[in-house]
């Protein structure tokens, strides 16, 4: 069953974080700015058909540099990885699709199949 995907501000990310099940925290920036932003979307929401419970925040535009600064990301696109409450690993740039996977892999214990 995929996870889910919620955008996440300012005022909703400590919640999202401090969730037991697995997460990704994504700083896609906008499409107009960053053309990698829709790959890195992309990536994420096959990685929910891996990971069992997969949970996908997606920082809100209008909250990107805040939380960029708190989360000392440096550039976009940028994933996070994210359990209990803990950022376990970052991604920065678009990367190939197998350290995505591999580091899901790692972190999570993902299938590496996605389920049908």
């Amino acid at each position: 069953m995929p996870g889910t995907t919620t955008t996440i501000t300012e005022q909703t990310v400590d919640a999202f974080i401090a969730q037991p099940e697995p997460g990704l925290l994504v700083f896609t920036g906008s499409a107009d700015e960053h053309a990698f932003a829709q790959d890195v979307s992309a990536v994420a929401r096959e990685l929910m058909r891996q990971v069992r419970g997969l949970r996908v925040g997606v920082v809100a535009a209008s909250d990107t540099r805040s939380l960029m600064q708190r989360f000392k990301v440096t550039e976009v696109p940028t994933v996070l990885f994210l359990k209990a409450g803990t950022v376990m690993s970052t991604l920065a740039r678009l990367q190939d699709w197998s350290v995505y996977t591999r580091t899901a892999l790692l972190l999570f214990g993902a299938r590496s199949e996605p389920e049908s």
